[in-house]
């Protein structure tokens, strides 16, 4: 894995957490809404990575309150497609991400 990419997830994400290439940034990370939004704009920013294509409610449901969160996971239907880390390490290669 690109150590700068390891050492930037450990800034924003948590020392203490598995991040190998097939960890999915909203199924297994927990990222979604607002803090999946701003974390993808620091990778941006940080890595040079162009994301003005990125279409980011097929990958991250919005932010919820817990309560509503909970009543959601019951009766979601909408399947959301994965990023995993290793994407991320492809859109730092094509400096962009789709």
């Amino acid at each position: 894995m690109n150590h700068d990419l390891l050492n930037f997830l450990k800034e924003q994400l948590g020392e203490n957490k598995n991040y190998s290439p097939d960890i999915m940034l909203y199924k297994d990370l927990n990222l979604y809404g607002e803090e999946a939004y701003d974390f993808l704009i620091r990778f941006s920013q940080k890595f040079s990575v162009d994301i003005l294509n990125f279409n980011f409610s097929r990958h991250f449901p919005p932010e919820i309150d817990i309560i509503s969160h909970t009543i959601f996971n019951l009766f979601k239907n909408k399947k959301y497609l994965d990023l995993t880390i290793a994407d991320l390490e492809k859109a730092i290669l094509k400096g962009k991400l789709e």
